[in-house]
């Protein structure tokens, strides 16, 4: 059976130890964290223990992860997170181009080498604006997608039926992993 996560995003104007005891009362075992989280560090790992859950995934910041990419691998480590994935890209930054989108995905192989590396799945977490057509039917998430091997996609199912397409049958054109793996 496929692993299900909680983004924990999603109820990032909640406490977190009500939210963890809620989620493990719902029957989850697996929540994914992100960026606000990461500065309550410390008492994460064992916050995540007395709820009973894992955390096998992170969103982690492009920029963060560029300035200093072993405060990622150190939470990652901390929180026993199998894979780090760059979850967003603000308006004013995104690529309007096949050449941009290029150079995006460029940047997005290199900031993931040092978390490769330390043994990490490192990867891109899309959004509808990845889901356009930049012309002849080539989307930025294709040009993601075959930047390399070694990056990997978090394909978010709301987001990509937002963007107007189904799910369940686009979701497996970027499937380029195990497919026993959630990533």
């Amino acid at each position: 059976m496929t692993a299900i996560s909680y983004q924990l995003y999603g109820s990032r104007n909640w406490p977190l130890a009500e939210t963890l005891s809620m989620l493990a009362e719902a029957g989850y075992k697996h929540v994914e964290g992100y960026g606000a989280l990461f500065a309550q560090a410390p008492s994460l790992a064992e916050d995540l223990r007395a709820a009973g859950l894992s955390m096998p995934t992170l969103h982690y910041g492009l920029d963060d992860l560029e300035r200093d990419p072993q405060a990622a691998i150190d939470l990652g480590r901390a929180v026993g997170a199998e894979a780090i994935f760059a979850p967003m890209l603000q308006a004013p930054d995104r690529p309007v181009d096949p050449v941009g989108w290029q150079a995006f995905a460029a940047r997005l192989v290199a900031a993931g080498r040092p978390l490769q590396e330390a043994g990490f799945v490192f990867g891109w977490h899309n959004h509808d604006f990845e889901l356009i057509d930049l012309g002849d039917g080539v989307m930025p998430l294709d040009i993601i997608a075959g930047a390399s091997p070694e990056l990997k996609l978090e394909l978010d199912l709301g987001w990509t039926a937002r963007a107007g397409h189904d799910p369940g049958r686009y979701g497996g054109a970027f499937r380029r992993s195990d497919p026993r793996r959630p990533y």
